[in-house]
């Protein structure tokens, strides 16, 4: 499964609550997209609690080069402690990148983090 046709203002909450105390701060997207591979699709703003929460990261999406090819494209993020220390919804805001295209930014398969994520 995917997600296809993400447009500005497009968002996606993912499900449960994420804790970040003992993860890497980064988030990894598995996006693919059929214009020339690298050229940059669209922006995610990864937000906590609410699709106008805080913004701990704001990331590039960039084609494949085919709209069956994933590539992981990865993101760091930028969290204090306090937001480190308790989980959090987390919510992808889809946006319109500078010179980028205004709808159809491509293919999003999966997001992923890292590290031991183990629940406080």
């Amino acid at each position: 499964q995917h997600r296809n046709g993400l447009d500005p203002g497009d968002w996606l909450a993912l499900n449960n609550r994420y804790y970040f105390g003992n993860m890497d701060n980064s988030i990894t997207f598995r996006f693919a997209q059929a214009t020339a591979a690298g050229a940059l699709r669209g922006m995610v703003e990864v937000h906590l609690d609410a699709v106008d929460g805080p913004i701990v990261g704001t990331c590039e999406l960039r084609s494949t080069g085919d709209n069956n090819v994933y590539t992981s494209q990865t993101c760091p993020l930028t969290l204090t402690a306090a937001q480190e220390a308790a989980p959090h919804r987390i919510y992808l805001v889809f946006r319109q990148a500078t010179g980028g295209p205004a709808t159809g930014f491509g293919n999003l398969n999966w997001v992923q983090f890292s590290g031991a994520g183990i629940t406080p």
